[in-house]
């Protein structure tokens, strides 16, 4: 199955990110869905998230719905946003 790139969400730059993910009001939810926006378009540019939003070591309990919903806000299909939040478990 081939993968659908959305080009708005590859063609934002770093700060674009930046500025879409912390208008994310609940921190857990901004991590987690920070983690997956860097692994998915900005881990070439961005090369340390952890300046931006460190990842927990122990995993975030974020609601599934939560984070798919920030997710499509962000420009992503629905059916990527579903796929990527099924195994987030570790971020």
């Amino acid at each position: 199955m081939k993968r659908k790139i959305n080009k708005i969400c590859k063609a934002r730059t770093i700060d674009q990110w930046k500025e879409l993910l912390n208008a994310i009001e609940s921190e857990f939810v901004r991590k987690k869905v920070a983690c997956i926006v860097w692994w998915d378009y900005c881990k070439k540019g961005w090369p340390d998230i952890r300046d931006f939003c460190p990842c927990s070591k122990y995993p975030l309990a974020v609601d599934e719905d939560t984070v798919r919903a920030e997710l499509i806000k962000l420009g992503y299909f629905p059916d990527a946003a579903a796929r990527r939040c099924q195994n987030t478990k570790n971020y």
